[in-house]
């Protein structure tokens, strides 16, 4: 069932020994099973059922060696330093691509990378794997992550980790904005912004004198799964990571058709800590749970 050498950890919600042998998450393709609560994915010839639940994971990302971007220093002199960043700036699955490319051709040209005339070898493309930061959620042919807001180093780390698209939930107002996006946009990520004033906006939405909320609310649920459907790899982020996109990701969770449990299981794997908020239990509410009181109060898809 192994797709290619590249190693990954992997773990679905119910088939861990099955989930065990699936090495490289990327190159299957995922969907829901039609009529039945089950995630079928597709490899080749080779397919895996999976009863029920998201399929998730923690790969690991493969970076340039300290000795292959000396070699790149040296053997490329003028252009060494701009090849060495454009390499670095690469996703995990560009980099391994060419990996597996010189590994099977000798050399490559790095035309494509905006450097014709150099040749990488084998010495330039030496790499080091390490576990992944981000925790990816597969929903329908997509994948979905909630991390906090970003800096400049941990867009880098979005790219590496192969991420496509960023949905910001800040507020144009709030400190982190302007960087955040500066950020996304210039390592090339698609930005989409769906501001939410705070927890207020999904835990009491009718009490909010925001018309951005509301607005924003009803274009999430439009937005992710159009995202998803696309086959994007969206990092969804407010500033903790905490209450508002704790909210939106167990939203797509369950808009996708899982039920309450295995939703907070996956944003479990996501961000331990955005799991925790949702699971703490508000008083002003009965008590309920947090991750209750938004889906009576915000998402109001039929379940």
């Amino acid at each position: 069932m192994n797709c290619t050498d590249k190693p990954v950890e992997f773990q679905s919600l119910l088939t861990d020994e099955l989930a065990s042998a699936l090495r490289n998450y990327r190159q299957w393709h995922c969907r829901p099973d039609e009529g039945k609560k089950a995630t079928v994915l597709d490899c080749g010839s080779a397919r895996a059922i999976f009863e029920s639940g998201p399929i998730r994971g923690r790969a690991h990302i493969c970076t340039l060696t300290t000795t292959a971007a000396g070699a790149v220093m040296r053997d490329f002199r003028d252009s060494g330093a701009a090849l060495r960043a454009r390499l670095q700036s690469l996703s995990s699955d560009q980099l391994w691509s060419l990996v597996q490319q010189v590994q099977a051709e000798g050399q490559v040209e790095a035309r494509l990378l905006g450097f014709p005339g150099a040749f990488l070898r084998s010495e330039h493309l030496q790499v080091d794997w390490k576990p992944a930061k981000l925790g990816w959620v597969a929903i329908g042919r997509g994948m979905l992550t909630a991390p906090g807001a970003p800096s400049g180093k941990s867009v880098r780390t979005w790219v590496q980790e192969g991420a496509s698209c960023v949905v910001s939930l800040l507020r144009s107002t709030e400190p982190q904005f302007d960087s955040a996006r500066r950020a996304c946009e210039a390592a090339g990520l698609r930005w989409e912004h769906c501001p939410l004033s705070g927890k207020l906006a999904v835990t009491l939405p009718a009490k909010c004198k925001s018309y951005d909320d509301s607005v924003s609310l009803e274009r999430l649920q439009r937005l992710l799964p159009e995202l998803l459907e696309a086959q994007e790899r969206v990092v969804l982020h407010c500033a903790a990571g905490m209450h508002r996109t704790g909210a939106a990701v167990f939203g797509a969770l369950r808009d996708s058709g899982l039920t309450a449990e295995l939703a907070l299981a996956g944003v479990a794997d996501m961000r331990p800590v955005t799991h925790a908020a949702l699971l703490a239990v508000e008083k002003a509410y009965a008590p309920m749970p947090l991750w209750a009181v938004i889906e009576a109060a915000t998402w109001t898809t039929p379940r």
